[in-house]
């Protein structure tokens, strides 16, 4: 399978071929973590704990409504689907290199602490219960604000 690696320290774009997450982990340094779905159903992966690892290297998707910036590197796959045998797998992804390239934005350390001061108030990570029907049972508790987990992600 053929994915994208966006290497946000060389701040370059990579078509690279793999053959199941474990490579895409390894790609991103960590466990993977869905960052966004592309309307043409690509999706982005980083790592889980990127923001608890003192990043150096940042990227936005410009198109993620909350602009939130996303530590270290990301992988770009297709959306998942089947084989001409039936097996499911992930498909490659329909965006090119160059159609990606005008989706991200790189950053340093600089921008993404002043992008957190300049977001600090917003949720970040928030809490829904649901009830018996499949809907929430009151607002969100918001567990978390974009001002403190960026604060602590750039602390040395």
């Amino acid at each position: 399978m053929r994915a994208i690696w966006i290497n946000s320290e060389r701040r370059t774009l990579h078509e690279v071929d793999y053959v199941d997450y474990k490579e895409l982990g390894r790609a991103v340094g960590g466990h993977i973590a869905c960052a966004w779905r592309f309307e043409n159903g690509d999706v982005c992966y980083v790592d889980d704990e990127g923001l608890m690892k003192s990043p150096r290297h940042f990227f936005r998707i410009l198109e993620r409504p909350d602009g939130q910036p996303l530590a270290g590197n990301g992988i770009l796959t297709g959306r998942d689907g089947y084989t001409s045998e039936g097996a499911e797998t992930t498909l490659d992804p329909v965006t090119t290199i160059d159609e990606l390239r005008s989706k991200i934005m790189w950053m340093d350390r600089t921008q993404v602490a002043s992008w957190g001061k300049a977001n600090a108030s917003e949720p970040a990570v928030t809490f829904t219960s649901l009830g018996p029907d499949m809907k929430p049972n009151a607002a969100p508790q918001v567990i978390n604000t974009y001002g403190s987990l960026i604060s602590d992600a750039l602390k040395d």
